[in-house]
């Protein structure tokens, strides 16, 4: 069964990101509901940076959120298309996420307008450009900024500047102005205009296999009453609790809304017992106890390999506690030691994660002797850092 990340390419992932480092800046739910069939995406034009500065001989946090001119012209565009075919074509955004035999649901537009609202919303995106009410200035703009899901006394900086790219020097020449005396930026309040063919670049079409990744976090199925009894089972490694619950229905691969499934919690749950102050069993009875439980997931058809969106899996958990005697019995049931769970981050030259854990953490841990042995089993099994 595929993993998450095997769904797509390293690209796919990249321009994913790309999309929603603008959709940080204009949807206050960043990864979900964005269903357009054009997103923009940020190439090169867009920054971010959190420091400190003095305002009113006061120290203030700010969340710096820097872009050029035409990424902020395209952003307004964008917006009106949406609006103009919204009015043109109220149900084109309705969709649905039909269930498969497949952890992962699949997405499908409902509305019959759908092909037409497409072709719509591309044509007012030309013509759009083409109206001389739309216009872009550089600026610097304070606002209270709030971020989703928790409280901030941050103030959000806007900053929109006539570079052709966004920088790091260009940043930090923006970052100096507010942290010191330079000038470097003295800001353009000139009206400016960009045709199609200027900012064309920012606009992405998406089909449903990328807007599937964009919103991965729709996409998640629903488990079972049965299922959330397997689940809470295994955070407490409780084999008789998983047995009842897979008897009751639960599916025993089902993915929770962390991406993760049951036989990868068993794992987790053994990582926080290592560190838990008032556990009731040593290392050996708390390492006999998972291999237990896991052995009788994988002969119930556990899959060993499986997560979803956001998720890791049951050898990246492992990675975490060190432990070489879990790591074998993994590698041995036939664990993939090369997956990279964290394509998004734009490190394609790792390809696997888990071994790239254990060679970074000999200049952070003290068990140089687990993570001797944790490396040689992975290189054993076929692990490539890159």
């Amino acid at each position: 069964m595929k993993t998450f990340v095997e769904q797509y390419t390293w690209d796919e992932f990249q321009l994913i990101e790309d999309i929603r480092r603008v959709l940080r800046i204009t949807r206050i739910d960043r990864f979900a509901g964005n269903y357009q069939p054009y997103q923009i995406r940020a190439n090169e034009s867009l920054s971010q940076l959190s420091f400190f500065s003095n305002l009113t001989k006061q120290d203030v946090s700010i969340d710096l959120y820097l872009r050029n001119l035409k990424l902020d012209f395209a952003i307004q565009v964008w917006e009106i298309a949406q609006d103009l075919t919204k009015k043109r074509y109220f149900d084109y955004l309705e969709h649905n996420w039909l269930r498969t035999k497949a952890p992962f649901k699949e997405l499908s537009f409902t509305s019959k307008n759908r092909q037409k609202a497409e072709k719509y919303f591309y044509k007012m995106l030309v013509e759009t450009c083409n109206d001389d009410k739309i216009v872009s200035s550089e600026r610097a703009t304070f606002i209270r900024h709030e971020h989703v899901g928790y409280d901030t006394d941050d103030l959000r900086l806007e900053v929109i500047l006539n570079e052709n790219k966004i920088t790091n020097e260009i940043r930090d020449k923006v970052y100096k102005q507010y942290t010191t005396d330079e000038k470097n930026y003295s800001f353009d309040l000139k009206n400016q205009r960009f045709s199609f063919e200027d900012i064309k670049d920012f606009f992405v079409y998406c089909d449903n296999h990328l807007l599937s990744l964009l919103n991965a976090e729709d996409g998640q199925k629903e488990i079972t009453e049965q299922e959330k009894f397997l689940f809470s089972s295994a955070d407490i490694s409780d084999l008789d609790g998983i047995l009842s619950a897979i008897k009751q229905g639960a599916n025993i691969n089902a993915i929770d809304t962390n991406g993760e499934t049951a036989f990868t919690k068993v794992f987790e749950n053994f990582n926080y017992e290592l560190y838990n102050e008032e556990r009731k069993f040593d290392d050996k009875t708390l390492i006999e106890r998972t291999i237990l439980i896991a052995s009788k997931m994988l002969e119930l058809g556990a899959d060993i390999d499986l997560f979803g969106y956001d998720g890791i899996n049951a050898l990246q958990q492992v990675a975490y506690s060190h432990n070489p005697i879990l790591m074998k019995f993994l590698l041995d049931n036939g664990a993939n030691p090369n997956i990279n769970y964290f394509p998004e981050d734009g490190q394609e030259h790792i390809k696997s994660t888990v071994l790239d854990t254990i060679l970074s953490d000999y200049y952070v841990y003290d068990d140089e002797e687990n993570l001797n042995q944790c490396e040689t089993l992975l290189k054993n099994a076929g692990a490539k850092r890159k």
